[in-house]
């Protein structure tokens, strides 16, 4: 395979040019192969030429000098070598899960997908009154040295793949469900109370805050913190107070002022109990939480089992990327 691409990038960069026989060569020319199923070099610069082209832009807007050590010393290339291989990675992965998905008969039909994209791009060019030769300038400039037909290739690429991911993740996970048990159990692992916390860096300015707490009628109003909500592990953590006051605060306080300074070895507070959030109040929230999380481990399962195995029996084959 043709080592062009860094020097295909330091044309672009340097002499603001296309050198296009360098940079859009024909469309069955493989980078890489997976399982026999060839991932082009056309393909493969629909993906990282665009990205260049707006690398190249900032970089030169915001140091010249960092333009000019990336695109013509060694110790760029190797970047942008590196840069290239991990975008092929990326491009194989997503290559070996469509050809999964196509074992699990979970497959696009990729001329109909095609069509479709190519159908609706032609339809918004004609509404806005944009001819394909202006198109074809335009994605050109931005990178897709193929102009609006390079431009389709990388929109059918990711649109395949999101669209089969997205197919098979609603396969998997359509049925997961959250118990009512579930909840509860989520909900009291996870309580949160909530407080006003007024901390001191010592005891007699706490002790008298506190008495003059205890003295009025509107204590809250003394506070000048406003409520925030603690898990037992939060409040732990952020404060330093013992694992006994934590254990009071949850299970046997109720609303009103704190009877007592806490102190702990930097601190001296006085607290308030607002209250505390009902499972009514989180419900919502625990329920999508945990239903997230089964989602994920299901996901994650398939990944585990199908994919993994899937990917290290394939057999690929990758071309020399970079100059």
């Amino acid at each position: 395979m043709k080592k062009f691409l860094v020097i295909s990038l330091l044309v672009l960069f340097s002499a603001g040019i296309f050198a296009t026989s360098e940079i859009n060569p024909d469309k069955t020319t493989p980078v890489a192969t997976v399982n026999g199923e060839p991932i082009t070099m056309y393909e493969f610069l629909a993906e990282v030429m665009p990205n260049y082209m707006e690398i190249a832009k900032k970089v030169e807007e915001v140091d010249p000098l960092f333009s000019e050590v990336l695109t013509s010393t060694e110790a760029g290339k190797t970047l942008l070598t590196e840069y290239e291989k991990r975008v092929l990675a990326k491009m194989i992965e997503r290559k070996l899960f469509l050809q999964l998905a196509k074992q699990l008969d979970v497959a696009i039909d990729m001329q109909a997908l095609k069509e479709k994209i190519h159908n609706i791009i032609i339809q918004n060019l004609k509404e806005n009154n944009i001819s394909i030769e202006i198109a074809d300038l335009y994605y050109t400039l931005k990178g897709y040295t193929g102009g609006l037909e390079m431009y389709e290739v990388r929109v059918l690429n990711e649109t395949a793949y999101r669209q089969t991911y997205d197919a098979i993740y609603q396969a998997l996970t359509s049925d997961a469900t959250v118990t009512e048990e579930e909840i509860v159990q989520y909900y009291k692992a996870n309580k949160k109370i909530v407080l006003k916390i007024k901390g001191f860096d010592s005891f007699a300015p706490a002790y008298t805050f506190l008495n003059n707490a205890k003295a009025s009628d509107d204590p809250v109003s003394l506070f000048d913190v406003e409520d925030r909500e603690y898990t037992f592990e939060n409040l732990i953590k952020e404060t330093g107070i013992s694992t006994d006051t934590a254990v009071f605060l949850f299970d046997e306080f109720k609303k009103g002022l704190y009877p007592k300074v806490i102190s702990t070895e930097t601190k001296h507070y006085v607290v308030y109990l607002s209250g505390e959030k009902s499972l009514e109040e989180l419900r919502d929230e625990i329920s999508k939480k945990l239903l997230e999380e089964k989602k994920k481990n299901i996901w994650n399962t398939f990944i585990e089992q199908y994919f993994v195995p899937f990917r290290e029996q394939a057999i690929i084959e990758v071309g020399e990327i970079g100059g």
